[in-house]
């Protein structure tokens, strides 16, 4: 079974196929097909937020495919922020978020970590930026350096 980005790739270049080479009527029907099962899909999620209450809605949150989808109908019971803040591992900060564009700082060598962190955690921010943070020189290190050259 493909994963849940696989698929919409897949939906997507299915789309285009049609697009491209169908009559333009089919394409356009092809295209209000999948925004209908999107709609219906949504609607059932709907129900299910509703009838399954916070306590499951919260567990629900927790798997990425669902959250995903919660997201992607405003169903998700946090916001974006608090999804970002909650995806952040490794040491990494949150710099800002500005029209759905996210900035982290991150270590060195965990930028790519944390960039799939976010974009899982946060589909629908509009983009995600990932700088690596300056290095930190660790206070015992100072200390070492500064007891070899104090005078004898």
């Amino acid at each position: 079974m493909a994963g849940p980005r696989e698929t919409g790739a897949g939906i997507e270049r299915l789309l285009e196929e049609l697009a491209g080479h169908a009559d333009p009527g089919v394409a356009r029907r092809a295209e209000e097909l999948v925004r209908l099962l999107v709609e219906l899909y949504g609607e059932g999620l709907a129900r299910i937020v509703e009838l399954g209450g916070a306590e499951l809605v919260g567990r629900l949150a927790e798997d990425d495919l669902v959250a995903s989808l919660l997201v992607l109908h405003d169903l998700h019971p946090l916001p974006l922020r608090d999804r970002v803040q909650r995806a952040l591992r490794h040491g990494a900060r949150l710099r800002g978020i500005e029209d759905g564009v996210v900035r982290v700082e991150a270590p060195r060598g965990s930028e790519a970590a944390v960039l799939r962190a976010v974009e899982a955690a946060a589909p629908d921010a509009t983009k995600v930026e990932v700088v690596a943070a300056a290095p930190v020189i660790p206070v015992e290190a100072l200390r070492v350096r500064t007891a070899d050259r104090s005078p004898a």
